[in-house]
């Protein structure tokens, strides 16, 4: 079956709408991707989503292409990155402030004031955490940090 537009021609193949406009392409998959309702869903996500509307040879690499292109999933996706040691089950201990835990979590996006980490300490008897934004992951900063946000 075909269907022709004044602009496009869409034909249908296989039960899906196939486009073979390259314009066109890029259209579907910037809908698929970056609006509010798809999230700036990965390769996978996104190519599902497409492929029960639409398909034309190609569509994989085109939209790992695109995706691969896109501002926002290059700078603030979270990279899944494989811990150096396996989680840890800790007993509880006795009480407040027996046993900290410590942990960078950085490098972030730069804010204003020059920070890209995150020193996290938690007290692991009551579990208050403190979050405290530094410059650097230095020891010497690490230890100021604590120092000065935590300890006093």
């Amino acid at each position: 079956e075909e269907f022709k537009d004044s602009k496009i021609r869409i034909t249908l193949c296989k039960g899906h709408i196939t486009c073979p406009a390259n314009a066109l392409r890029e259209e579907i998959i910037k809908e698929n991707h970056d609006s509010i309702a798809a999230g700036h869903k990965g390769v996978v996500e996104t190519y599902l989503g497409i492929r029960e509307r639409f398909y034309w040879p190609g569509i994989k690499s085109d939209i790992e292409r695109y995706i691969k292109r896109c501002d926002i999933c290059q700078t603030q996706k979270l990279r899944r990155i494989k811990t150096k040691q396996p989680m840890q089950i800790t007993d509880t201990p006795p009480q407040p402030l027996d046993k900290i835990s410590i942990d960078v979590v950085g490098p972030l996006l730069k804010t204003p004031s020059g920070n890209i980490n995150i020193l996290t300490i938690q007290d692991n008897f009551s579990k208050h955490c403190s979050a405290i934004p530094m410059p650097d992951a230095r020891a010497v900063t690490v230890a100021d940090a604590s120092v000065t946000h935590f300890v006093s």
